[in-house]
């Protein structure tokens, strides 16, 4: 197994993001495993009187930080000819959750994104995936499954879900 490096920023930020790439690219000539994990965990029901903006902040930071990522530094993986990225989210998304619609829609958008990239960018070798997690799901079951998904031997997976919950 190789090295993690977290970096932070804003995940839709664009600046941010080709900063983290660059960092990452100067240090260790670039991200073998992207890996993203977004979430705006208080995300009001569609059957609530809560502020209907939560709503697109919970598709923002899940949906849009993980397809921002994949278009900065996926591409790179796409240009080098192969790679594999993990978009980590809610399990709501495949199976749904009572006052969790947002929630939900945010994570199904990610799993759909990546089976989307991954039709998309199979033909050049870059596998996408998903893990999505449940709210008790312990940590290393989660890096277990990231850690599968990024590795050789998940070589000939792509577009698949694994859920934790």
């Amino acid at each position: 197994m190789g090295n993690a490096w977290p970096l932070s920023g804003g995940a839709t930020d664009e600046a941010a993001l080709k900063r983290m790439a660059n960092q990452t690219t100067s240090a260790w000539g670039g991200v073998d495993v992207l890996v993203t994990g977004c979430g705006f965990t208080h995300a009001p029901s569609a059957g609530s009187a809560a502020d209907p903006f939560r709503v697109e902040r919970s598709v923002e930071g899940d949906l849009v930080g993980a397809f921002a990522a994949s278009k900065i530094i996926g591409s790179q993986k796409v240009a080098a000819g192969g790679g594999a990225v993990v978009n980590v989210t809610a399990a709501t998304g495949p199976v749904g959750q009572r006052g969790a619609d947002a929630r939900a829609v945010a994570a199904g958008g990610v799993a759909m994104l990546s089976r989307s990239l991954a039709c998309e960018w199979a033909s050049v070798g870059v596998r996408v995936n998903t893990a999505a997690v449940g709210p008790f799901t312990p940590g290393d079951a989660v890096a277990s499954a990231v850690a599968f998904l990024g590795s050789e031997a998940a070589s000939y997976v792509t577009g698949s879900l694994i859920t934790h919950d």
